[in-house]
């Protein structure tokens, strides 16, 4: 009979190095971890014929099974294997990733694929896969894996797989030379070489059963759980298990006995041939054709399981699908009758099977057939900790303890108390809480005193800090946990944190034996505020209603309520100094939860102090306040809004100012107190200018300022107040900066079209002119609704075309001649008197007149404008759009229009109109003319 030598593979690089203990000895342990490192093969393993399983086996493992896949490398250790049966782990529900397994007692990294393609692609050696996929995607995995050329065997675990997709299988299989161990079984082992899966049990089994190392006998069966009483019979009578195979107990395996034992028969190192079949089938009948036709010539230890099916009158069906007779023939009685007579060693029952195999490998000996080897001691395997502390053999300190719940059982427990009691009895959330905050069943006062507390606090408008944080932060578009988060952390001892204070200050006076009026002066010497005491809002003739339903529900329910009392004879010496320094709901709430704490029977007197110790009163307020913080949470989300900002006008910016090249002050920084900062209100003529600016008190005590004087004393401010001036240029429409000459008696000047302007606190004008400071009337800027008109020079304020006007014979005396610009009856006296150097007008109808030189333009609200060379001819003029009327308005003569979003730019080589429409996106202005 034809005999096959077994060889063993040579490692990808042609050597074999290995430790002691059968790991890889270059570069095993980085210097920086503790992970086993291997080698991957970089080609594919070509063991010979008929050889299934070896010690240089690699196999993928397809499905998330880390105890099988640690039991498998486990037993690669003890068979001192010098890389590890299991290449990686393919698991297509999860990304690619890897995961920590042991390699003895260090930490070894298996790579997790999602892919098969790339499984293999990786590693080129495995050519063994371990499915564990379910009996409903069994079928696509097994086939897509059987794609991969280099595949030669597949074990599939799971049961149930339907016998049509069990039958595809077999014949794609057996087309490309596949072998399928299973459906329905535990798998295999070749002892010092590879195990299948879970095969073999634990590893205190398999040492007992001398699996880590190889022996004489080569067995297989359908049943994985007698493949294990078979690995125990066998090492126990014998030198031990040389391969053990279980087909599987579905109808239709993907191998059958005859073709692992003609595989066995092959094998020169198998001696000894044991077969464990079962009721149903025929597969037995194969081997024994076998051994009658010569085919198999060791010896076989056989046994039919199910010989008690004849003791029933009809049919059996036992535990495996296939386990069944439909014939005479298929029974276990009969299959060991035929057995028998064919040659095989066939024991009277199951239990004379180890006596019987004893016999024969004694006989084997004797004859030279078997030499036992000596046996080799199996390296120690660490047991797994989780099975040592189920086993008892070790305890642990926990890391945690909990005394207030319990998940463990078939019901939670709060506290002891079965949660089906909570809701049976209607405890109500006083009552839970009483439970899982105290460990206690509270009375029911006490429990309806914790729930009045929550309904207290749950909300007070969204003007407070807690609700204003939980809005913006809601606005901002942030989940639930963060808006709430926000609005928790403002609790603190300004906000909501005056519970624990209270309760602190009022039972230390208490129990000190303080006068209500010892211990409010007592607070005062301290400079401390009693906490609880005050209200912004409300006060003694107004007082607050929660506080009110809280004292009269304790004055009713509580035993005893001394602490109270207490607090409010404190309220009645501060609200003699005050109104408003009444006992809040903070303070009152406090100290009648210190009156429940001492009186309710529930506590010790050390208990109730632990308690305000931890902080159980403001517990309470974040309890409660919570409910509202998630009510402005949703309120906002349903609202819909948008992200907040807060508006200007409501900030006071005080930043400090790098004085630098100033008189008497160079180079220094200065915060803005010195110096008042003013809205930008003017042009400065025929120069861009946009920097604010300072000149000392020093200048002020000049009686005639002259230009130079105020540009040597004007100092430069910082980048951020440029950027200021700028967004508060384009805010105006205004196209420059007008340098501000701040004073300490609260005047400014600015330089304007050849003189200065004067302004006062009131923001009202005067003009002063460089040659004799004379003071006139300045109509260069004035705000009504919001719009600014301006004129350029000061010689264009009067026109002395006018009859018995002219510049020289103006005095302030003049009936036309005025100091203030302030109301608007000033504005419509003068449009009766039609004086023509008033240079803007707002009127009723909300049109804007402006006069010149030489004309008078009307412009509406809409922005359309007629010209005329006086106000009512100006007003009979066809309107149209306002750009082709500036021309004309600068055709007419007029020098400079500015209505409302305008933007004017002005330098000494030319003169500019642009203008921003009101309407529209905000665009480049467009140059409407020169002039």
């Amino acid at each position: 009979m034809p005999s096959v030598q077994e060889t063993q593979a040579p490692s990808a690089n042609g050597t074999s190095k290995a430790t002691a203990n059968g790991s890889t000895a270059p570069d095993a342990i980085s210097a920086n971890d503790n992970i086993r490192r291997f080698d991957p093969s970089s080609r594919v393993l070509s063991p010979l014929q008929n050889v299934l399983f070896h010690n240089k086996t690699r196999c993928f493992v397809y499905g998330m099974q880390p105890k099988a896949v640690q039991g498998m490398l486990d037993f690669d250790f003890i068979c001192k294997r010098q890389n590890p049966s299991v290449a990686g782990i393919i698991y297509t529900f999860g990304g690619q990733f890897v995961s920590k397994m042991y390699w003895g007692t260090s930490e070894t990294l298996l790579p997790v694929y999602q892919s098969v393609d790339k499984a293999f692609e990786k590693h080129p050696d495995v050519d063994t896969i371990v499915n564990f996929a379910s009996s409903r995607s069994v079928y696509s995995s097994t086939m897509e894996l059987m794609n991969v050329p280099q595949v030669r065997s597949i074990a599939i675990i799971a049961e149930g797989v339907p016998e049509r997709r069990a039958r595809e299988i077999m014949v794609t299989a057996k087309e490309k030379g596949i072998t399928i161990i299973g459906p329905a079984t535990v798998g295999g082992i070749k002892p010092g070489a590879f195990k299948i899966g879970n095969t073999g049990g634990m590893m205190d089994n398999i040492v007992a059963s001398k699996l880590y190392r190889k022996g004489s006998v080569g067995y297989v069966s359908k049943s994985g759980g007698m493949s294990n009483e078979l690995n125990n019979i066998i090492s126990q009578n014998t030198d031990g298990v040389y391969e053990g195979i279980a087909i599987g107990g579905d109808r239709y395996p993907g191998t059958s006995f005859i073709d692992h034992l003609l595989r066995y028969q092959s094998e020169p190192d198998c001696k000894i041939l044991v077969l464990l079949g079962e009721v149903g089938g025929v597969e037995e009948y194969r081997v024994i054709e076998a051994v009658k036709n010569g085919t198999i010539t060791k010896p076989i230890v056989a046994w039919a399981i199910g010989t008690c099916a004849s003791m029933f009158k009809t049919e059996v069906q036992f535990g495996h699908a296939g386990a069944s007779a439909n014939s005479q023939l298929e029974t276990a009685t009969v299959k060991n009758q035929q057995m028998r007579e064919a040659g095989f060693y066939v024991p009277d029952t199951f239990e004379e099977m180890p006596a019987l195999l004893a016999e024969v490998y004694q006989k084997l000996v004797k004859q030279g057939t078997i030499k036992p080897a000596p046996e080799p001691v199996p390296p120690k395997i660490p047991m797994d900790y989780a099975w040592a502390q189920e086993l008892g053999m070790i305890r642990k300190p926990a890391a945690f303890i909990s005394t207030i719940s319990d998940d463990r059982g078939q019901e939670l427990l709060y506290a002891g108390m079965p949660i089906s009691d909570v809701f049976r009895e209607d405890i109500g959330i006083g009552g839970v809480m009483s439970l899982l905050w105290f460990r206690r069943r509270l009375p029911p006062y006490a429990s309806k005193f914790l729930e009045m507390v929550l309904m207290l606090t749950a909300d007070h408008g969204p003007a407070v800090s807690g609700a204003m944080n939980t809005i913006i932060t809601t606005r901002a578009g942030k989940d639930l946990i963060s808006s709430l988060v926000a609005g928790l952390l403002t609790i603190g001892s300004r906000f909501g944190g005056a519970l624990d204070g209270a309760a602190e200050e009022f039972t230390k006076a208490f129990d000190k034996g303080w006068s209500p009026r010892e211990f409010v002066d007592t607070m005062r010497k301290e400079n401390k505020l009693i906490p609880g005491i005050g209200h912004r809002v409300k006060s003694r003739n107004n007082p607050d209603l929660r506080v009110e339903l809280v004292k009269e529900f304790v004055v009713k329910n509580f035993p005893s309520h001394k602490l109270l009392d207490y607090a409010v004879a404190v309220e009645t010496v501060t609200t003699s100094k005050k109104d408003n320094l009444i006992l809040n709901v903070d303070g009152c709430v406090a100290v009648c939860f210190v009156d429940l704490l001492r009186n309710c029977g529930a506590f010790s007197a050390e208990e109730a102090e632990d308690y305000l110790k931890m902080g159980v009163l403001n517990g309470l307020f974040v309890l409660g306040r919570s409910i509202g913080l998630i009510a402005h949470y949703l309120d906002q989300k349903r609202l819909r809004t948008s992200l907040y900002r807060h508006p200007w006008d409501d900030i006071t910016y005080l930043l400090p100012s790098l004085a630098k090249g100033g008189i008497g002050n160079e180079g220094r920084v200065e915060q803005n107190g010195g110096g008042r900062r003013v809205e930008p209100i003017g042009v400065r003529y025929g120069q861009k200018v946009n920097f604010y600016g300072y000149v000392p008190s020093s200048l002020h005590r000049t009686s005639n300022p002259t230009l130079e004087q105020v540009k040597l004393s004007h100092r430069f401010v910082p980048q951020l107040w440029k950027i200021e001036a700028e967004r508060r240029r384009a805010r105006l429409n205004l196209p420059t900066l007008v340098p501000v000459i701040d004073l300490e008696e609260g005047k400014y000047y600015a330089q304007w079209a050849g003189g200065y302007v004067e302004i006062n606190d009131d923001l009202i004008a005067r003009c002063i002119c460089p040659a004799d400071l004379l003071q006139h009337p300045c109509p260069w800027d004035e705000f009504e609704g919001g719009c600014q008109m301006e004129l350029e020079k000061y010689t264009d304020y009067r026109c002395p075309d006018w009859e018995g006007l002219n510049p020289e014979n103006l005095s302030p005396e003049d009936e036309n001649y005025e100091s203030r610009y302030d109301t608007k009856k000033e504005w419509e006296r003068r449009h009766e008197s039609k004086c023509p150097h008033i240079h803007a007008e707002v009127e009723p109808s909300c049109r804007f007149v402006a006069s010149f030189r030489k004309c008078t333009i009307v412009l509406d609200k809409a922005y359309d404008c007629a010209v005329g060379h006086d106000l009512e001819a100006a007003r009979q003029v066809s309107r149209s759009r306002f750009e082709a009327h500036v021309l004309d308005a600068l055709q007419a003569g007029a020098t400079r229009v500015v209505p409302r979003r305008c933007l004017i730019l002005n330098t000494p080589q030319e003169h500019r109109v642009h203008m921003r429409m009101p309407w529209g996106p905000e665009r480049t202005p467009t140059i409407l003319g020169h002039f």
